[in-house]
Protein backbone atom coordinates (compact mmCIF):
# COMPACT_ATOMS: atom_id res chain seq x y z
CA UNK A 1 0.00 0.00 0.00
CA UNK A 2 0.85 3.64 -0.77
CA UNK A 3 1.05 5.52 2.57
CA UNK A 4 -0.38 9.01 2.79
CA UNK A 5 2.74 10.68 4.91
CA UNK A 6 6.64 10.06 3.95
CA UNK A 7 8.77 10.65 6.99
CA UNK A 8 11.85 11.84 5.48
CA UNK A 9 13.53 11.43 8.95
CA UNK A 10 13.38 7.81 8.41
CA UNK A 11 14.34 8.22 4.82
CA UNK A 12 18.06 9.48 6.33
CA UNK A 13 17.55 7.59 9.36
CA UNK A 14 17.53 4.03 6.80
CA UNK A 15 20.50 6.05 4.32
CA UNK A 16 22.77 5.94 7.63
CA UNK A 17 21.80 2.11 8.58
CA UNK A 18 22.66 1.01 5.14
CA UNK A 19 26.38 3.05 5.33
CA UNK A 20 26.68 1.26 8.81
CA UNK A 21 25.77 -1.96 7.04
CA UNK A 22 28.45 -1.67 4.50
CA UNK A 23 30.84 -0.64 7.12
CA UNK A 24 29.79 -4.00 9.21
CA UNK A 25 30.53 -6.16 6.09
CA UNK A 26 33.09 -4.25 4.74
CA UNK A 27 35.03 -5.59 7.91
CA UNK A 28 33.80 -8.71 8.48
CA UNK A 29 34.70 -10.03 4.52
CA UNK A 30 37.66 -8.36 4.63
CA UNK A 31 38.70 -8.97 8.28
CA UNK A 32 40.40 -5.95 8.45
CA UNK A 33 40.35 -4.27 11.81
CA UNK A 34 41.24 -0.37 12.69
CA UNK A 35 42.76 1.04 16.11
CA UNK A 36 39.74 3.26 16.48
CA UNK A 37 36.14 1.83 16.12
CA UNK A 38 35.14 -1.06 14.61
CA UNK A 39 31.51 -2.40 12.74
CA UNK A 40 32.55 -5.98 12.97
CA UNK A 41 34.45 -7.56 15.95
CA UNK A 42 34.09 -4.58 18.08
CA UNK A 43 32.36 -3.76 21.27
CA UNK A 44 29.31 -2.64 19.68
CA UNK A 45 27.02 -5.66 17.49
CA UNK A 46 26.58 -3.35 14.27
CA UNK A 47 24.77 -5.79 13.22
CA UNK A 48 21.74 -5.57 14.81
CA UNK A 49 21.17 -2.30 12.76
CA UNK A 50 18.82 -4.61 10.05
CA UNK A 51 16.34 -5.07 13.50
CA UNK A 52 16.09 -0.93 13.07
CA UNK A 53 15.45 -1.66 9.55
CA UNK A 54 12.59 -3.91 10.95
CA UNK A 55 10.95 -1.42 13.50
CA UNK A 56 11.01 1.24 10.35
CA UNK A 57 8.98 -1.51 7.85
CA UNK A 58 6.56 -2.31 10.75
CA UNK A 59 5.79 1.40 11.49
CA UNK A 60 4.72 2.56 8.02
CA UNK A 61 3.26 -1.16 7.44
CA UNK A 62 1.07 -0.25 10.40
CA UNK A 63 1.17 3.54 9.26
CA UNK A 64 -0.35 2.06 5.71
CA UNK A 65 -2.99 -0.56 6.73
CA UNK A 66 -4.23 2.10 8.85
CA UNK A 67 -4.73 4.75 6.22
CA UNK A 68 -6.61 2.73 3.45
CA UNK A 69 -9.06 0.16 3.57
CA UNK A 70 -8.26 -3.56 4.03
CA UNK A 71 -7.78 -5.29 0.36
CA UNK A 72 -8.00 -8.59 -0.47
CA UNK A 73 -4.87 -10.88 0.06
CA UNK A 74 -3.76 -11.14 -3.01
CA UNK A 75 -3.67 -7.16 -4.31
CA UNK A 76 -1.62 -6.99 -0.66
CA UNK A 77 1.14 -9.68 -1.38
CA UNK A 78 1.11 -8.62 -5.35
CA UNK A 79 2.30 -4.73 -4.62
CA UNK A 80 4.55 -6.25 -1.87
CA UNK A 81 6.17 -8.56 -4.35
CA UNK A 82 6.64 -5.97 -7.25
CA UNK A 83 8.56 -3.69 -4.62
CA UNK A 84 10.65 -5.93 -2.98
CA UNK A 85 11.49 -9.15 -6.10
CA UNK A 86 12.49 -7.60 -8.98
CA UNK A 87 15.76 -5.98 -7.53
CA UNK A 88 16.47 -8.91 -5.56
CA UNK A 89 16.42 -11.62 -8.22
CA UNK A 90 18.38 -9.18 -10.28
CA UNK A 91 21.40 -9.01 -7.09
CA UNK A 92 20.88 -12.81 -6.60
CA UNK A 93 21.79 -13.56 -10.33
CA UNK A 94 24.33 -10.74 -10.50
CA UNK A 95 26.04 -12.32 -7.12
CA UNK A 96 26.33 -15.78 -8.66
CA UNK A 97 28.51 -14.54 -11.38
CA UNK A 98 30.57 -12.65 -9.07
CA UNK A 99 31.58 -15.35 -7.18
CA UNK A 100 32.25 -18.03 -10.13
CA UNK A 101 34.89 -14.64 -11.05
CA UNK A 102 35.97 -14.63 -7.68
CA UNK A 103 36.72 -18.45 -7.75
CA UNK A 104 38.51 -18.04 -11.15
CA UNK A 105 40.65 -15.25 -9.95
CA UNK A 106 41.46 -16.43 -6.75
CA UNK A 107 40.76 -20.19 -6.85
CA UNK A 108 38.02 -20.55 -4.74
CA UNK A 109 34.32 -19.57 -3.77
CA UNK A 110 33.84 -16.34 -0.86
CA UNK A 111 33.54 -17.43 2.35
CA UNK A 112 33.41 -21.15 1.63
CA UNK A 113 30.41 -20.86 -0.55
CA UNK A 114 29.04 -22.89 -3.54
CA UNK A 115 26.31 -22.30 -6.07
CA UNK A 116 23.88 -24.66 -6.67
CA UNK A 117 20.75 -25.12 -8.19
CA UNK A 118 18.92 -25.18 -5.17
CA UNK A 119 20.72 -22.53 -3.16
CA UNK A 120 19.74 -20.61 -6.39
CA UNK A 121 16.37 -21.50 -6.31
CA UNK A 122 15.99 -20.49 -2.64
CA UNK A 123 17.76 -17.13 -2.91
CA UNK A 124 15.70 -15.94 -6.13
CA UNK A 125 12.61 -16.93 -4.19
CA UNK A 126 13.71 -15.17 -0.61
CA UNK A 127 12.86 -18.74 0.76
CA UNK A 128 16.16 -19.47 2.10
CA UNK A 129 15.33 -18.09 5.61
CA UNK A 130 12.33 -18.35 8.08
CA UNK A 131 10.80 -21.56 6.38
CA UNK A 132 10.67 -24.91 6.12
CA UNK A 133 12.87 -25.69 2.91
CA UNK A 134 16.09 -23.58 3.78
CA UNK A 135 18.94 -21.88 6.14
CA UNK A 136 20.88 -18.69 5.66
CA UNK A 137 23.77 -20.71 4.77
CA UNK A 138 22.13 -21.44 1.93
CA UNK A 139 21.56 -17.78 0.65
CA UNK A 140 23.41 -16.34 -2.45
CA UNK A 141 23.77 -12.94 -1.17
CA UNK A 142 22.93 -13.27 2.32
CA UNK A 143 21.95 -9.97 3.45
CA UNK A 144 18.97 -10.54 1.42
CA UNK A 145 17.37 -13.04 4.78
CA UNK A 146 16.13 -9.55 5.89
CA UNK A 147 13.72 -9.79 2.91
CA UNK A 148 12.67 -13.05 3.63
CA UNK A 149 11.71 -12.28 6.59
CA UNK A 150 10.01 -9.41 6.20
CA UNK A 151 8.05 -11.16 3.01
CA UNK A 152 6.74 -13.48 6.19
CA UNK A 153 5.90 -10.81 8.30
CA UNK A 154 3.91 -9.10 5.77
CA UNK A 155 1.82 -12.13 5.34
CA UNK A 156 1.53 -12.38 9.07
CA UNK A 157 -0.14 -9.12 9.35
CA UNK A 158 -3.08 -9.81 6.63
CA UNK A 159 -3.78 -12.64 8.54
CA UNK A 160 -3.61 -10.97 11.61
CA UNK A 161 -6.12 -8.39 10.50
CA UNK A 162 -8.24 -10.97 8.81
CA UNK A 163 -8.68 -12.98 12.01
CA UNK A 164 -8.62 -9.11 13.88
CA UNK A 165 -12.13 -8.79 11.67
CA UNK A 166 -14.07 -11.95 11.74
CA UNK A 167 -13.24 -12.68 15.74
CA UNK A 168 -13.76 -8.85 16.36
CA UNK A 169 -10.07 -9.00 18.74
CA UNK A 170 -8.11 -5.34 18.74
CA UNK A 171 -5.26 -6.19 16.09
CA UNK A 172 -3.09 -3.99 18.32
CA UNK A 173 -3.21 -7.24 20.59
CA UNK A 174 -1.92 -9.79 18.22
CA UNK A 175 0.81 -7.85 17.08
CA UNK A 176 2.09 -7.83 20.23
CA UNK A 177 1.61 -11.34 20.74
CA UNK A 178 3.56 -11.60 17.68
CA UNK A 179 6.36 -9.38 18.93
CA UNK A 180 6.44 -11.37 22.76
CA UNK A 181 6.79 -14.43 20.14
CA UNK A 182 9.56 -13.39 18.85
CA UNK A 183 11.26 -12.49 21.47
CA UNK A 184 10.27 -16.09 22.40
CA UNK A 185 12.31 -17.35 20.25
CA UNK A 186 15.60 -15.58 20.07
CA UNK A 187 15.75 -15.79 23.54
CA UNK A 188 15.73 -19.67 23.97
CA UNK A 189 17.01 -20.56 20.59
CA UNK A 190 14.27 -21.67 18.66
CA UNK A 191 14.77 -23.49 15.71
CA UNK A 192 11.62 -24.59 14.16
CA UNK A 193 10.10 -23.56 10.67
CA UNK A 194 8.72 -19.65 10.64
CA UNK A 195 9.53 -19.57 14.49
CA UNK A 196 13.53 -19.57 15.06
CA UNK A 197 16.02 -16.94 15.02
CA UNK A 198 16.01 -15.06 12.32
CA UNK A 199 12.32 -15.18 12.35
CA UNK A 200 12.50 -14.34 15.63
CA UNK A 201 15.17 -11.06 15.22
CA UNK A 202 12.11 -10.11 12.25
CA UNK A 203 9.11 -10.24 14.41
CA UNK A 204 10.30 -8.86 17.38
CA UNK A 205 11.65 -5.54 15.61
CA UNK A 206 9.05 -5.85 13.10
CA UNK A 207 6.04 -5.96 15.58
CA UNK A 208 7.55 -3.64 17.60
CA UNK A 209 7.23 -1.04 15.02
CA UNK A 210 3.54 -2.03 14.30
CA UNK A 211 2.98 -1.04 17.94
CA UNK A 212 5.49 1.42 18.13
CA UNK A 213 3.02 3.26 15.56
CA UNK A 214 0.24 3.22 17.73
CA UNK A 215 2.20 4.70 21.05
CA UNK A 216 3.50 7.65 18.73
CA UNK A 217 0.26 7.94 17.78
CA UNK A 218 -1.55 8.26 21.19
CA UNK A 219 1.35 9.13 23.34
CA UNK A 220 2.06 13.22 23.86
CA UNK A 221 5.48 13.99 21.97
CA UNK A 222 7.14 15.51 25.08
CA UNK A 223 6.39 12.88 26.97
CA UNK A 224 8.08 10.13 24.29
CA UNK A 225 10.91 12.30 23.67
CA UNK A 226 11.94 12.76 27.26
CA UNK A 227 11.80 8.89 27.71
CA UNK A 228 13.91 8.87 24.72
CA UNK A 229 16.23 11.27 25.86
CA UNK A 230 16.70 9.33 29.33
CA UNK A 231 16.59 6.07 27.62
CA UNK A 232 19.87 6.93 25.08
CA UNK A 233 21.41 8.81 28.67
CA UNK A 234 21.13 5.22 30.48
CA UNK A 235 21.96 3.52 27.76
CA UNK A 236 25.50 5.53 27.12
CA UNK A 237 26.23 5.68 31.22
CA UNK A 238 25.59 1.96 31.34
CA UNK A 239 28.25 1.32 28.79
CA UNK A 240 30.34 2.90 29.87
CA UNK A 241 30.39 1.66 33.31
CA UNK A 242 30.38 -1.86 32.24
CA UNK A 243 32.98 -1.31 28.91
CA UNK A 244 30.24 -2.20 26.88
CA UNK A 245 26.62 -3.34 26.74
CA UNK A 246 24.81 -6.42 28.09
CA UNK A 247 22.24 -8.16 25.74
CA UNK A 248 22.71 -6.08 22.82
CA UNK A 249 20.11 -7.25 20.69
CA UNK A 250 17.71 -6.53 23.54
CA UNK A 251 19.02 -3.36 24.36
CA UNK A 252 19.61 -2.09 20.71
CA UNK A 253 15.44 -3.54 19.46
CA UNK A 254 13.32 -2.11 22.45
CA UNK A 255 15.39 0.97 23.72
CA UNK A 256 17.97 2.57 21.67
CA UNK A 257 16.23 2.14 18.23
CA UNK A 258 12.75 3.07 19.25
CA UNK A 259 14.67 6.32 20.63
CA UNK A 260 16.47 6.96 18.10
CA UNK A 261 13.27 7.01 16.06
CA UNK A 262 10.92 8.90 18.45
CA UNK A 263 14.14 12.14 18.23
CA UNK A 264 14.50 12.13 14.51
CA UNK A 265 10.35 12.19 13.91
CA UNK A 266 10.42 15.12 16.18
CA UNK A 267 12.56 16.75 14.44
CA UNK A 268 10.73 16.43 10.60
CA UNK A 269 10.48 19.43 10.17
CA UNK A 270 14.59 19.70 9.56
CA UNK A 271 14.18 16.64 6.90
CA UNK A 272 11.50 18.46 4.90
CA UNK A 273 14.08 18.73 1.22
CA UNK A 274 14.21 16.20 -1.32
CA UNK A 275 17.39 15.23 -1.14
CA UNK A 276 16.45 12.99 2.13
CA UNK A 277 13.86 11.26 0.14
CA UNK A 278 16.26 10.51 -2.25
CA UNK A 279 18.80 8.99 0.29
CA UNK A 280 16.16 6.63 1.60
CA UNK A 281 15.28 5.35 -1.57
CA UNK A 282 18.54 4.21 -2.62
CA UNK A 283 19.11 2.85 1.23
CA UNK A 284 17.22 -0.34 -0.49
CA UNK A 285 20.11 0.00 -3.15
CA UNK A 286 22.80 0.03 -0.95
CA UNK A 287 21.84 -2.50 0.72
CA UNK A 288 20.96 -5.10 -1.70
CA UNK A 289 24.29 -4.30 -3.99
CA UNK A 290 27.00 -3.89 -1.28
CA UNK A 291 27.56 -7.37 -0.88
CA UNK A 292 28.83 -8.50 -4.85
CA UNK A 293 30.28 -5.04 -5.44
CA UNK A 294 32.77 -5.64 -2.48
CA UNK A 295 33.69 -8.99 -3.85
CA UNK A 296 34.04 -6.92 -7.02
CA UNK A 297 36.00 -4.88 -5.25
CA UNK A 298 38.40 -7.16 -3.67
CA UNK A 299 38.40 -9.01 -7.23
CA UNK A 300 40.00 -5.85 -8.68
CA UNK A 301 42.87 -5.38 -5.70
CA UNK A 302 44.34 -8.64 -6.38
CA UNK A 303 44.18 -7.66 -9.87
CA UNK A 304 46.51 -4.70 -9.16
CA UNK A 305 48.15 -6.56 -6.31
CA UNK A 306 46.82 -4.49 -3.41
CA UNK A 307 47.08 -5.99 -0.42
CA UNK A 308 46.72 -2.91 1.78
CA UNK A 309 42.76 -1.96 3.76
CA UNK A 310 42.39 0.84 5.21
CA UNK A 311 39.43 3.05 7.03
CA UNK A 312 39.64 5.47 3.73
CA UNK A 313 39.21 2.69 1.57
CA UNK A 314 36.20 1.63 3.48
CA UNK A 315 35.39 4.97 3.03
CA UNK A 316 35.49 5.65 -0.86
CA UNK A 317 34.26 2.13 -1.26
CA UNK A 318 30.85 3.02 0.28
CA UNK A 319 31.00 6.83 -1.73
CA UNK A 320 31.17 4.23 -4.90
CA UNK A 321 28.55 2.06 -4.07
CA UNK A 322 26.22 5.14 -3.13
CA UNK A 323 26.69 6.69 -6.84
CA UNK A 324 26.01 3.34 -7.98
CA UNK A 325 23.11 3.09 -6.15
CA UNK A 326 21.68 5.96 -8.26
CA UNK A 327 21.87 4.47 -10.96
CA UNK A 328 20.00 0.82 -9.73
CA UNK A 329 17.24 3.08 -8.86
CA UNK A 330 16.77 4.18 -12.39
CA UNK A 331 16.74 0.67 -13.21
CA UNK A 332 14.30 -0.43 -10.24
CA UNK A 333 11.92 2.19 -11.08
CA UNK A 334 11.75 1.10 -14.79
CA UNK A 335 11.44 -2.47 -13.38
CA UNK A 336 8.45 -1.77 -11.14
CA UNK A 337 6.83 0.75 -13.74
CA UNK A 338 6.69 -2.50 -16.08
CA UNK A 339 5.68 -4.92 -13.66
CA UNK A 340 2.84 -2.88 -12.47
CA UNK A 341 1.20 -2.03 -16.43
CA UNK A 342 1.81 -6.15 -16.89
CA UNK A 343 0.11 -7.28 -13.75
CA UNK A 344 -3.26 -6.49 -13.18
CA UNK A 345 -4.11 -6.63 -9.17
CA UNK A 346 -7.60 -6.98 -8.94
Amino acid sequence: MEVSKRFHSLDFLKFILAVIIIFHHFQQITGVQFSGINFYGGLISFGYVVECFFIISGFVTALGVESKLFVNFRKWITGKCIRLYPMAILSVLVTAIVYLLYRICLGKFPEGITIGLWQLLNSVTLTFVGGGIGNISLGINNPLWYLCVLLICYIIVYTLNWISLRLTINVKYLYFTMMVAGVSAVTYKLNIPFLNLATGRGYSAFFLGMVFHYIYKNVPKKILVAYSILCLALCGVCSVLKNGIDDQWGIFTFMIWPSVLIILLSCEKLFSWNVFFMLGAISFEMYLWHVPGLYLFIIFKNMLKLNTTSFLEMVLYTILMIIISFGMLQIEKKLTTLLKTKIVIR
